[in-house]
């Protein structure tokens, strides 16, 4: 069986958003005392974090690894430490292996940024929805970024049916609770999808997305 470094904590098996509880208040902030009013505990200044020793991923419980022979993994998007969250994401495109085929609502210089941690070997199309306003100012962006990825298509879907947000690899499919452009503003999430637990569907997904990529307009 094979293994990847876990997405969520890169690999160190700490969680990258929380300290362990402190050690010498037991996490709850304050020392007892006989006769005495409680004290703030000194060590943690209260907080009942430990400041020295991060909490264990809860992803892959700590190992910093997870199996990748038809697993499927749950990735928690916060919503309230933007950079973390960014990085998980990065992360989920750093790995895109071969052909990668993106479905986006909206398309903007956030998403750009981030689209660039996909490896330059792998063949990239990406097409968004009708909600994303192909101004000049974001048709220059994508020519510009274009440049510097020649990888990359983009393309302008605009009929009603397209809502569903996903990344689907030569590995499998990750299905994207949020989008892009907005990663880290909200709370949300991503699951990942090894292929051999369900080819079919992933067949089906890309056959969807290829009939939607031929009517659809190139940015």
């Amino acid at each position: 069986m094979d293994y990847r470094n876990c997405r969520y904590c890169m690999g160190t098996g700490k969680d990258p958003s929380e300290r362990a509880p402190c050690q010498v208040c037991g996490g709850t902030g304050r020392i007892a005392r006989v006769f005495n009013p409680e004290l703030l505990c000194n060590y943690c200044n209260g907080t009942g974090k430990d400041p020295h020793k991060d909490a264990p991923c809860d992803v892959c419980r700590g190992y910093g690894f997870s199996s990748e022979e038809g697993s499927i993994e749950f990735i928690y998007i916060r919503g309230d430490m933007p950079y973390s969250d960014r990085r998980t994401i990065e992360n989920i495109l750093a790995e895109a292996i071969g052909e990668v085929r993106i479905c986006e609502t909206y398309l903007g210089s956030d998403t750009l940024d981030l689209l660039r941690s996909i490896p330059a070997a792998c063949t990239v199309h990406v097409i968004v929805g009708k909600n994303t306003v192909v101004s000049p100012k974001l048709s220059r962006e994508v020519n510009i970024f274009k440049k510097e990825c020649p990888s990359f298509e983009f393309r302008h879907h605009t009929q009603q049916d397209l809502h569903d947000r996903y990344i689907v690899d030569d590995r499998g499919l990750v299905i994207l609770g949020h989008g892009l452009k907005d990663i880290g503003k909200k709370e949300s999430f991503a699951i990942s999808l090894e292929k051999s637990l369900n080819p079919d569907i992933i067949r089906d997904i890309l056959r969807a997305f290829n009939d939607r990529w031929k009517l659809a307009t190139p940015i």
